[in-house]
């Protein structure tokens, strides 16, 4: 897909720029430059909205994904304080409650 969109650009833009240098050599040489970064614009003002997107998007899910683990926590501990019996630690945390006590 890349290349195929090279390609065609390629068929495009040089014909279109070497127009646009002879029709605009003796008023404005620059013209092909300005020309160039007025078509560079729209792309990259997408390509900011489509940044600013992701990272909203990123930072709800991980707000979300936060808020699920401290409500399995919450509720870990209420099922804990309500039946402490019902509570077997496996031995990885056996071993990190003898550290905490040890620390």
């Amino acid at each position: 897909m890349f290349s195929l969109t090279e390609t065609v650009a390629a068929l495009v833009f040089h014909p279109f720029y070497s127009w646009m240098y002879m029709k605009t050599l003796h008023v404005l040489p620059g013209a092909v430059f300005l020309t160039s970064a007025a078509i560079a614009i729209p792309p990259s003002i997408i390509l900011m909205f489509f940044y600013a997107q992701h990272r909203a998007s990123a930072k709800s899910t991980r707000k979300k994904a936060l808020e699920a683990e401290e409500k399995k926590d919450a509720k870990e501990a209420e099922a804990k304080k309500n039946d402490p019996l019902q509570f077997i630690p496996t031995p990885a945390e056996i071993e990190n409650i003898e550290m905490s006590k040890n620390s």
